[in-house]
């Protein structure tokens, strides 16, 4: 009797030893996207019976522990959770319809689950970003921008160009030139804001079917704004 208490109070001591050791700080994505999933079951009532299920058999252990050891080391390490990367949610809108958004590392999808199609993107993608040097010195030649507006702090240049397949509607640029931030920090923080504009708001411009625009956000300002 007395070994096998002292086997249990061994044992306990390596698991809390090895919580304690390799155990990190992290979203603990995979129980959360568990719970999310729970909460979708049905109605309040049966969420709870499932919830407790899981607790009985047990799964919400399994995918903590996990979470734990495992995937928050991955996370603290990294900086990304694999089980992170296309994080979902689902929710009701005002014409009882559950419309599922899809989170992943270019943006967010809206779906509706009852007929399967893509409501809204928001995503930005690898195609979109314009990198061809002919194509920039064409932006910014003498006579080659079919559009060029002082949107203050901005100067937005534009050219209208054929489409290929493999091409996306709008590729982009953004550039915020040392002379006018002189901290990396303060260029890095504007880049993101006018590439968070962007991603928000380029799709409320439809192009012709065969068009393609190239588009460069210059910031001119002196300073932040």
């Amino acid at each position: 009797m007395k070994k096998r208490i002292l086997n249990g109070a061994l044992v306990a001591v390596l698991c809390a030893s090895m919580l304690t050791s390799t155990g990190c700080i992290g979203s603990f994505s995979l129980t959360n996207r568990l719970l999310g999933w729970n909460k979708t079951v049905g109605n309040k009532f049966l969420n709870e019976l499932v919830f407790f299920a899981f607790w009985v058999l047990p799964v919400y252990e399994v995918t903590g522990l996990a979470d734990l050891l495992v995937l928050n080391s991955i996370e603290f390490w990294s900086g990304r959770n694999p089980m992170g990367d296309h994080a979902s949610t689902t929710v009701e809108n005002s014409k009882g319809e559950r419309m599922e958004i899809i989170a992943d590392a270019t943006g967010y999808d809206i779906r509706n689950t009852n007929t399967g199609k893509r409501v809204k993107t928001f995503g930005l993608y690898k195609k979109q970003k314009l990198c061809s040097t002919c194509a920039i010195e064409q932006l910014f030649s003498a006579g080659g921008a079919d559009f060029s507006r002082l949107c203050y702090p901005l100067r937005i240049v534009a050219r209208r160009n054929s489409r290929r397949s493999s091409d996306a509607p709008v590729a982009f640029l953004i550039s915020v030139p040392k002379k006018r931030l002189r901290h990396a920090v303060d260029r890095v923080l504007m880049r993101r804001r006018v590439r968070e504009a962007f991603r928000l708001n380029h799709h409320s411009y439809p192009l012709p079917e065969g068009e393609r625009v190239d588009v460069a956000f210059v910031y001119v300002a002196n300073g932040t704004t």
